[in-house]
């Protein structure tokens, strides 16, 4: 998603987040797998910049489901397994403080996306 790959929100320029998308994919293929289970729903590259978002800007798993259109488990998953690629290849993500227009805009893509009926929370009954 192209406002959410803004060097601002991520601290780094375009070239080094497809620099470090290509570094951590070359690892993953490395991890040793149980099981191939389902494909993940969220592309690769999602995924780097899901976790880059979470680390710099301290973003919730919620709205960073709704902006990439997934759940909040895979969100929370993702989070987990590309923290563990930036710590096996040395790469860390300095938490910013970002100016509030970017974030007002982050948040008017979180309520526009949130109001799809593919994300709202089915009742039990």
């Amino acid at each position: 998603p192209q406002i959410l790959s803004n060097p601002a929100l991520t601290g780094m320029p375009r070239s080094k987040l497809d620099r470090l998308t290509v570094d951590l994919r070359a690892l993953d293929q490395q991890r040793p797998r149980i099981k191939s289970g389902r494909p993940p729903t969220v592309a690769f590259t999602d995924q780097v910049l899901l976790t880059v978002l979470h680390q710099r800007l301290g973003l919730a798993v919620e709205p960073l489901a709704v902006l990439f259109a997934t759940s909040r488990t895979t969100a929370y998953r993702t989070t987990c397994s590309i923290s563990a690629l930036f710590n096996q290849s040395g790469t860390h993500i300095t938490p910013a403080p970002t100016p509030p227009g970017l974030l007002r805009l982050l948040h008017a893509r979180v309520l526009a996306e949130d109001t799809k009926a593919a994300n709202k929370i089915k009742p039990a009954c």
